[in-house]
């Protein structure tokens, strides 16, 4: 079959065309800036991803992303997958500790002290952090009715970098402590770099006379995001 002028002309249109295209994805592949251009459609996938898988490596030759029929993958830089098929891997993008003791323990002081809940937090950028503390709360004196135990959170050096929890229990002539249990829950930002949380506790309204006391306290964090 013969092909006329103006086909011939059209023919020759359409391979430079496919030519420049597939000159562009392969630049794209490797990793070279292109102008941007629609360069057309791209199918991947498919039955047994017989259409073809999409991969990132790093330069190391390492793989950190698929995109195949089953989804997204996406790995950070330490080989840990972040992101699956299903969606975001909460274990791997949302670190946390806790730490608790259920000793009891007691303060005449009007100024913060130091409750033994101590955490670090290491961030390699700026992020926001949920901070959750609780305790058992009470105080020493049958019908002090103005003694109160407060609780707050001190951050790096700094008091009460959360919200005050006050609460009062009750003492029985010395033989039992009745807590009143009191918690909070704040977040806050974060540099980067590495920080100290610390629970800690003071008698807000003193009389002389009687201790505050805290039981069953807890710390955690979870940092939002990686």
């Amino acid at each position: 079959m013969s092909l006329n002028t103006i086909e011939q002309d059209d023919l020759i249109r359409v391979i430079s065309d496919l030519k420049d295209r597939i000159s562009r994805l392969e630049a794209m592949f490797q990793g070279q800036p292109i102008p941007s251009a629609r360069i057309g459609d791209l199918t991947l996938g498919g039955a047994d991803n017989n259409d073809g898988i999409l991969r990132v490596k790093d330069e190391d030759g390492n793989l950190r992303g698929q995109w195949d029929k089953d989804g997204i993958t996406i790995k950070d830089e330490n080989n840990t997958t972040i992101i699956d098929a299903i969606g975001l891997v909460s274990a791997a993008n949302f670190q946390s500790d806790i730490t608790s003791d259920d000793d009891f323990i007691n303060t005449d002081s009007i100024s913060y002290v130091d409750t033994g809940l101590e955490l670090e937090v290491v961030l390699p950028r700026e992020a926001k952090v949920l901070i959750f503390y609780s305790a058992g709360m009470a105080n020493a004196q049958a019908g002090a009715s103005n003694v109160m135990t407060e609780m707050s959170i001190n951050i790096d050096g700094t008091d009460e970098q959360g919200p005050k929890v006050s609460n009062q229990g009750i003492w029985y002539s010395g033989l039992s402590i009745v807590p009143v249990f009191g918690s909070a829950l704040t977040i806050v930002d974060l540099s980067s770099g590495t920080h100290t949380l610390k629970l800690r506790y003071k008698q807000s309204l003193p009389t002389g006379s009687a201790d505050s006391f805290l039981s069953d306290r807890q710390l955690m964090y979870v940092v939002l995001g990686k």
